[in-house]
């Protein structure tokens, strides 16, 4: 809890509005940044004050022991939301399902560079398949 003290009461109240789940904008005009320099103060706030950043890193790990919901808490409410899915034949839910686990198992991961897919499958082991070659 250090961070806070080196923090600005403007700062302090910026981060007790953005963690209300308010978005970095109306966080800062909460906490008292002008209409006009909102949007440029909430994104220095957010991606250049060390303070803040920590404040709300502490903020959110507390967050997570509170709420006891971790990989294998996820994983096994996915297992069951799958089964939920199968149940009620809702190939929706089900192919979700499957995404979800699949990003929380780090197969799927979002495609940084490149115009083709949003999102590509990694397979541990497997780099580039070999090319395939047709005897005739």
């Amino acid at each position: 809890m250090a961070t806070r003290k080196t923090m600005t009461p403007r700062q302090q109240k910026f981060v007790a509005e953005y963690l209300t789940g308010k978005s970095g904008v109306q966080a800062a005009q909460a906490a008292g940044y002008s209409t006009k320099a909102s949007r440029t103060r909430s994104y220095e706030l957010l991606h250049f004050n060390d303070n803040v950043k920590a404040a709300l890193a502490e903020a959110q790990e507390a967050l997570k022991v509170q709420a006891n919901f971790n990989a294998d808490t996820a994983m096994a409410e996915l297992n069951e939301a799958i089964l939920f899915a199968k149940s009620t034949k809702n190939a929706t839910a089900y192919a979700r399902c499957i995404e979800l686990k699949s990003k929380l198992a780090g197969l799927l991961t979002e495609k940084k560079e490149g115009n083709g897919a949003a999102f590509q499958i990694n397979i541990m082991g497997l780099d580039t398949p070999a090319p395939v070659t047709v005897e005739g």
